[in-house]
């Protein structure tokens, strides 16, 4: 009679407890198979008991060995055997134990990650104004990079010695020589001008940070702090204006 079909309460109970630890419901058959077979037997025997077809059997056995759950004997035909069950419980904890020491050492990533992704936040009840508040100084940093990368024409760009950080720099450089740039910057950012290969001025004190690309979108950058930031990201031709405006009176008053 095949597992599937047995009325053992105490089988099924098992096999919802393995389910519970994400132990597949076929290797949890096949598992408990060979534990009813006496921790002993070949493919062929587990295939009947189990009911699972025997190619199927092969491709099962190899994931519990890859676990170590199971382990073949040195024999022609194979003969498999099963941990006790107290091993296997053992066994089955020490694999979530390795899962979790491989997500703690990437937890810092997933953070930084994370923190990219811009938090959007509608403004206004005013739906022809699609304007998008950045929280945090990594997601405003990503979308302010990504301005410059994306854009195809042109870039205004006034830069405080908080935001002018070497990834925007970097961006800046990268596409200057396809696009045109003009740029403002703090007196306190020690950038030559030959460097960034591109129209530069300078200020004494900016009191707040715009980025114009190919005049269609637009992102200021309020310094709340030297660490806190917050970000506007402007999609609408109206706001794009205004901070096209904003860009062109910095560009007036910086000196060349």
């Amino acid at each position: 009679m095949y597992l599937s079909k047995t009325r053992n309460f105490e089988l099924k109970t098992v096999e919802e407890v393995l389910a519970e630890v994400h132990i597949p419901r076929n290797e949890a058959r096949l598992l408990l198979a060979l534990i009813k077979a006496g921790g002993e037997a070949r493919a062929s025997r587990l295939a009947t008991l189990s009911g699972i077809p025997r190619t199927e059997v092969y491709r099962i056995l190899r994931n519990l060995e890859k676990k170590g759950l199971v382990y073949a004997k040195a024999s022609i035909p194979k003969v498999y055997v099963s941990l006790k069950p107290r091993e296997v419980a053992e066994q089955i904890v020490n694999l979530w134990r390795k899962k979790l020491k491989f997500i703690e050492s990437r937890v810092e990533k997933v953070i930084k990650a994370l923190e990219a992704v811009e938090e959007k936040a509608y403004i206004g009840s005013d739906k022809l104004c699609d304007v998008f508040l950045l929280r945090g100084w990594e997601g405003t940093k990503f979308r302010a990079v990504n301005l410059i990368r994306c854009s195809k024409k042109s870039v205004e760009a006034a830069l405080s010695f908080n935001v002018a950080q070497d990834e925007l720099l970097t961006a800046i450089k990268r596409r200057a020589r396809r696009l045109r740039i003009r740029l403002v910057l703090e007196h306190s950012i020690c950038t030559r001008h030959e460097k960034l290969k591109c129209e530069v001025r300078r200020l004494r004190k900016l009191p707040v940070s715009v980025i114009v690309a190919d005049g269609k979108r637009a992102l200021v950058i309020l310094h709340k702090s030297r660490v806190e930031k917050l970000g506007f990201f402007f999609c609408e031709a109206g706001a794009v204006e205004a901070c096209k405006m904003l860009f062109e009176k910095l560009w007036e008053e910086a000196a060349p």
